[in-house]
């Protein structure tokens, strides 16, 4: 399950998987990933994403993921991984991994982008809407007046200044 989703990610090491057996059968899979978490420049610490953990139905309720959660938790600290988190839901978070192991549930946030931002596009799009609105009448008296300035910061990309003047 995991070969085709892990095994070429950067940093991937066997030991991040766990792979649970009864009677020389495979009846689960666990996953987690290692990697830096960049604390500030120059210092990085060690982590651990958990996930993907999946176990044949008629093998649930045997213990096998608390069994693999404390036996990665044990190659995790040896690797010197120190911090260990994972995705879940807040419900499955209080209802299992908080009693179990203690984790604390943080809210995330998280977005969906429809297109890639490049600057150029955006740039075109900026000098279209300008055009368009310098047309109007009124805004062009208005600009004519006060000028208009809109700075946009977006994280990882130059600052885009736009300056529109009657």
């Amino acid at each position: 399950m995991w070969r085709w989703k892990h095994g070429e990610r950067a940093g991937f090491s066997a030991g991040d998987v766990l792979v649970a057996t009864i009677g020389g059968s495979v009846v689960g899979c666990f996953h987690s990933a290692v990697m830096p978490l960049q604390l500030e420049p120059g210092l990085a610490v060690p982590v651990s994403f958990d996930g993907d953990f999946a176990v044949l139905p008629e093998c649930r309720g045997q213990d096998l993921s608390c069994q693999a959660h404390d036996i990665m938790d044990r190659r995790l600290l040896e690797r010197g991984v120190v911090l260990r988190g994972g995705f879940t839901s807040r419900d499955l978070n209080e209802g299992f991994y908080q009693k179990r192991f203690g984790y604390i549930f943080v809210s995330t946030a998280q977005t969906t982008f429809r297109k890639i931002i490049a600057l150029t596009p955006l740039q075109e799009k900026f000098a279209k809407l300008g055009n368009r609105l310098l047309r109007r009448g009124g805004l062009q008296r208005s600009l004519s007046r006060r000028g208009f300035v809109v700075d946009i910061l977006i994280q990882d990309f130059p600052p885009a200044h736009i300056e529109m003047k009657g």
